[in-house]
């Protein structure tokens, strides 16, 4: 332990494979945080742990485990487990972290009870993250009656380093079978209904030039995959790869492509618009959550996601200033640099010890 320096022992709830939980606390750990987590099977005896483990911080993250079940009693029944866990930290003296990452369930499933255990937890929180001032801006918008003094804005770190980046365009290209002298789009990541993926074929088959779009990710359900296909069938300029992209293969995508779009309906905070950004590509993003904050106009191109056609036209001005793309891309590798882990574990951890 540092001299001076207050330990903590802290809870992650749930844990998942993304990386930007496993990078945050390796950051955390030289900071005499001790992190512990739990996979969403042991979510049932969350408080259980916690105090048999003797663990002074539960930090939740994405709350849809916490309520989303196989039927509505079983959801009804897993929020109120839920419930009851969250009242016995608070009773057991230990302190309740949320980080939001959305503020909604992405798939809409239980709007009801959605509400319902977002208002709890924010009720029952000692402290809340956000990874921007415009999703904190948001946050409290909607739910009015939560004090801002309650809500942190800490930066999401940035993925440089943790994926190999080697492969030089032709070479990625030369993988993917693409031709290297035309524009080629991305779009990489779970496929799910409010990324709006329909929108983006419709809107590139709308462009009159030679393009390709590459669609990389495993969708989340059956019917998305069917939707997907049926939109590209037939399009050989269109490139459909709907599968899990291991960590070793994602520099294929993101080195291949001279733009990564991201015509999400709806976003909060994106890890995506970060990974882009840390591979040195420019982005097409929507101007609503953290989009504004981490990218600015050298660097990406914006749309209106509620406005017909606005989507078709950022593309078209990607197209059009096709020549200082990789100029673009260079600006938002060096704001990705400052978006250092060890920043957001020195502010992570310094909100731990205040609570």
């Amino acid at each position: 332990m540092k001299h001076g320096v207050d330990p903590k022992t802290v809870l992650v709830a749930p844990f998942f494979s993304n990386p930007y939980q496993a990078l945050l606390a390796a950051q955390l750990e030289p900071l005499d945080i001790a992190i512990t987590n739990v996979q969403t099977t042991g979510l049932a005896t969350l408080s259980i742990q916690a105090v048999r483990n003797q663990i002074q911080i539960v930090h939740l993250h994405w709350l849809h485990p916490f309520f989303v079940g196989n039927s509505n009693l079983a959801s009804l029944r897993r929020f109120s487990l839920f419930l009851l866990n969250l009242v016995i930290l608070r009773l057991s003296g230990v302190k309740i972290v949320w980080t939001v990452h959305n503020i909604h369930d992405h798939e809409k499933r239980h709007p009801i009870l959605d509400r319902i255990c977002t208002s709890a937890v924010l009720w029952l929180s000692h402290a809340v993250i956000t990874h921007c001032e415009s999703a904190k801006k948001e946050l409290t918008n909607e739910f009015a009656w939560v004090r801002a003094q309650k809500v942190h804005s800490i930066v999401h770190g940035n993925y440089v380093g943790y994926y190999e980046n080697h492969l030089s365009r032709q070479q990625a290209c030369d993988i993917l079978k693409l031709p290297s002298g035309h524009t080629i789009f991305l779009t990489v990541g779970q496929l799910r209904e409010y990324k709006g993926i329909p929108e983006l074929i419709a809107a590139f088959n709308n462009l009159r030039n030679n393009n390709y779009l590459v669609i990389a990710g495993a969708p989340v359900n059956k019917t998305i995959a069917e939707k997907i296909h049926r939109e590209v069938d037939g399009r050989a300029n269109i490139l459909f790869h709907p599968r899990y992209i291991p960590k070793e293969e994602m520099q294929i995508y993101l080195s291949a492509c001279d733009v990564v779009v991201f015509p999400y309906r709806n976003t909060l905070t994106s890890g995506a618009a970060i990974l882009a950004m840390s591979f040195g590509r420019p982005c097409i993003v929507s101007r609503a959550g953290c989009m504004p904050d981490i990218l600015d106009q050298s660097g990406c191109f914006t749309f209106d996601e509620s406005k017909q056609g606005d989507l078709q036209q950022a593309l078209e001005h990607a197209l059009e200033r096709r020549g200082v793309l990789p100029e673009m891309g260079r600006h938002n590798f060096q704001l990705a640099k400052q978006m250092r882990w060890e920043f957001a574990a020195q502010m992570t951890a310094k909100l731990y010890r205040q609570l």
